[in-house]
């Protein structure tokens, strides 16, 4: 995960106040590109990821044309999430008795 504050919460991304003290893990999670897409209203197929808002506006504004009755809204990514778990090695120490 990288650790980054979320900007002007004070807090950090891993829900730490900032700084926070595993700012700098070993395992950082890459930044995001930017992407845009359009969705139908009461549709759930959206599949193409534009790079940029006048694409996505220009396909949207495409689409409503081709169906005058249905809305077609642009949708912006402004980030993911996802679990990581990594694996812990103990290492197993003699008990002295």
């Amino acid at each position: 995960m990288a650790h980054r504050e979320i900007e002007g919460t004070g807090r950090c991304w891993c829900a730490r106040p900032w700084p926070c003290s595993a700012r700098n893990a070993a395992v950082a999670m890459p930044l995001l590109e930017m992407f845009w897409m359009v969705k139908a209203e009461n549709r759930s197929d959206t599949t193409v990821q534009h790079r940029s808002l006048q694409s996505a506006r220009a396909e949207a504004e495409r689409l409503a044309r081709e169906h005058p009755n249905v809305r077609f809204f642009v949708l912006q990514c402004v980030g993911a999430a996802r679990v990581e778990q990594p694996t812990i090695w103990m290492e197993a120490r003699a008990i002295p008795f």
